[in-house]
């Protein structure tokens, strides 16, 4: 949209522009043709408002995000529930917006997230790295609650939608042919899961689990980052962009005890309003969104 846009100025800006070339003819000398510099000049006004638009979108979104915690407190609202308003409402709208991306972006959010969730969440509560109290009383292999499928769905639609609708303007519409190597990892991983989950069961217990799945994933961000390094700027700005939504929501999520965290797991906690939490949950909120973001790019779509 955005390069269609360009290739096609609207007249008002044409003549604006070309009313600007008659008072400055001196312009011209920095290019060959008249209409290479009525392109750059239109390309500019377009960009910078396309800019301000987004920005005014991120704030809304903000917004959005704040009043939606108040409500959260307000009226004590369960694990489920506060999801689906929080990062639910706006991925839907989102994904919307990018309309002919809504069958690709839904296909990657599961087949990201539903293994993690069931490889992670796992280990993660028989290690003691975090307690989740789900909404729906079903707790998967007698560990995390089944509304974690749900849970972990929704947050990464979103990362992937906000993405693809802020940072990402040369997406791609198919299915790169790397998801079939995704899938081939996933897989792997999946089966050595099954195989421990045999020989373990109950009893596999990784200590700080936590601190030790944050450097995996800074592991695979980084390998991805050197090798496309000009992913660097979206992605970062993906992991900044999320900072705040993601803090308030885990204040939140504390607070109405969705979820807690057993001290003695952790390589240290903090205390932020009279909320605690381990040092791990902090960097949580940038590395994970970045592994997302990266992921997808890498294996789903174009790499620029």
């Amino acid at each position: 949209m955005l390069l269609r846009s360009i290739n096609k100025p609207t007249d008002s800006h044409s003549k604006r522009i070309e009313l600007l070339l008659e008072k400055y003819p001196s312009l011209c000398d920095y290019v060959h043709h008249k209409e290479e510099i009525l392109l750059k000049l239109f390309t500019y006004f377009f960009i910078n408002h396309f800019m301000k638009k987004m920005i005014f979108k991120v704030i809304l979104l903000y917004f959005y995000f704040l009043t939606t915690a108040v409500l959260g407190i307000k009226f004590e609202l369960d694990y489920l529930t506060f999801v689906l308003l929080y990062f639910g409402i706006p991925a839907l709208i989102l994904i919307i917006q990018l309309k002919s991306y809504i069958k690709k972006i839904s296909y990657e959010s599961l087949l990201i997230s539903i293994p993690s969730v069931l490889v992670i969440d796992h280990i993660a509560h028989l290690s003691k790295s975090w307690y989740e109290n789900g909404t729906i009383n079903i707790r998967i292999l007698n560990s995390f609650p089944i509304d974690t499928f749900i849970w972990g769905f929704i947050y990464t639609i979103f990362i992937i939608s906000s993405y693809a609708y802020f940072f990402d303007q040369k997406r791609k519409l198919g299915i790169d042919s790397m998801n079939r190597k995704l899938i081939k990892l996933i897989l792997s991983l999946l089966s050595i899961f099954i195989v421990l989950l045999i020989i373990y069961g109950g009893s596999f217990f990784i200590p700080y689990f936590y601190a030790v799945l944050i450097f995996i994933y800074i592991i695979w961000s980084s390998y991805w980052l050197i090798r496309f390094p000009k992913l660097y700027s979206q992605i970062s700005l993906l992991g900044l962009f999320f900072l705040i939504p993601s803090f308030i929501y885990e204040f939140v999520a504390i607070k109405l005890a969705h979820w807690e965290f057993q001290k003695g797991f952790h390589i240290g906690y903090i205390e932020i309003l009279n909320i605690n939490f381990p040092l791990e949950e902090m960097l949580w909120f940038f590395v994970m969104v970045i592994s997302i973001g990266i992921t997808y790019e890498v294996f789903a779509d174009n790499r620029k």
